[in-house]
């Protein structure tokens, strides 16, 4: 039997005064990573948590087709390449919600140039008008929602920042109009391109074939005595900061008492090199971070509620923790990855990264690193072997 809890708006919850740490945003505080605190609040300046672009390699298309298939359609116009992508996508979402979008008024819709000369000037504010006119005409909005729309979309997606706003406006015009009124003909649905959606199929296909993970999903709905969530948003603390977590999926098998946290991952590459990837991503952390969030609900008693499971004290359950991996090319193997082993790292690394958050709180600290705060001004580095 599959259980949903209540979910919240997810991709919404956050901001720098209201900090929710997913491990999507503890990316961006990660030194090695190429993270800073100043890039990690910068990921919630964007008010939304934007999904990666290359959904199908995170599985999150694949759960999506296999659970609903008739929420997709094949797009006739393919979606436009590069960033810009992202930034039709939220322009659409929010052209169609336009009296929700509370922050929307904040926006401004003077146009101001920063040239030198009171003449350029003057031609580059006509030439930008004139681009914001045509795109207003295209997508049957007045001149100053557009305006707003266009720069609150170009805000929450962060794309090509040094680009001067006539020429983003005509490009986004040229790239993407077309699969805007793509998305409006689709009525809602999610657009897929053909040879996009074949992959999907022959991925479930394979996640059928594999008795185990065909048992995890219930993709064949012969497993119903077991209870199974899916992408479950959880919501918990640690190190007293507020954090959240997007679970794939959660086995639990009665029998064996045994609960199952698995991830579903997609790749390209052979998953004989899953293992690179694994830690290059650094799968570890994710693993490690959902897991805490799974043990919040297992010591709340929160997962068997409202089921038959109620009175079951799930949190004296052995859990495991798998990737489920397959491959978007050739034979589309499917394999499954226990990855137990690498738990102490991850918690190692997501504990660490919390910390640094919590320096940066507990002494108010948000214009420069941790090191270079602790070293007045200088930091000092030291050889891996010391």
């Amino acid at each position: 039997m599959e259980k949903e809890l209540i979910k919240k708006d997810y991709y919404s919850v956050g901001s720098r005064e209201d900090i929710v740490v997913s491990n999507s945003s503890l990316s961006y505080l990660q030194p090695e990573q190429g993270g800073s605190i100043q890039k990690f609040l910068s990921f919630f300046d964007k008010q939304v948590e934007i999904e990666e672009n290359k959904s199908l390699e995170n599985g999150k298309l694949v759960h999506l087709y296999a659970e609903k298939p008739q929420e997709f359609a094949v797009a006739n116009v393919p979606r436009p390449d590069g960033m810009i992508a992202s930034m039709a996508d939220e322009f659409y979402k929010l052209k169609n919600n336009l009296s929700s979008i509370e922050d929307l008024n904040n926006v401004g819709i003077t146009i101001v140039s920063d040239l030198k000369t009171e003449k350029g000037r003057e031609s580059e504010n006509k030439l930008t008008l004139a681009a914001f006119e045509k795109l207003a005409s295209l997508v049957d909005k007045p001149v100053e929602d557009t305006i707003r729309l266009f720069r609150l979309s170009r805000i929450r997606t962060e794309v090509y920042k040094s680009y001067k706003e006539e020429t983003l406006i005509n490009k986004f015009i040229s790239d993407c109009i077309l699969y805007i009124n793509e998305l409006d003909q689709l009525q809602g649905k999610i657009p897929l391109t053909k040879s996009t959606q074949e992959v999907i199929e022959k991925v479930i296909a394979s996640l059928r074939a594999n008795e185990l993970a065909n048992k995890y999903f219930n993709l064949s709905g012969l497993f119903e005595s077991n209870l199974i969530y899916k992408e479950l948003d959880v919501y918990f603390e640690v190190l007293g900061i507020k954090c959240k977590a997007k679970l794939d999926n959660i086995y639990v098998d009665l029998e064996n008492k045994i609960i199952y946290l698995n991830d579903l991952k997609t790749t390209s590459k052979p998953l004989s090199l899953f293992k690179e990837s694994f830690e290059y991503y650094r799968y570890y952390r994710q693993i490690a971070f959902y897991k805490r969030a799974l043990y919040h609900l297992l010591n709340l008693n929160l997962l068997g509620e409202g089921t038959v499971l109620e009175n079951i004290q799930l949190k004296d359950f052995e859990v495991k923790c798998q990737i489920i991996a397959v491959e978007t090319t050739e034979n589309f193997e499917c394999q499954i990855f226990n990855v137990d082993q690498y738990l102490d790292k991850g918690r190692e690394e997501v504990v660490s990264l919390l910390n640094r958050l919590k320096y940066h709180i507990d002494f108010n600290v948000w214009n420069q690193s941790m090191e270079n705060f602790l070293g007045k001004g200088i930091i000092n580095l030291i050889p891996d072997d010391k």
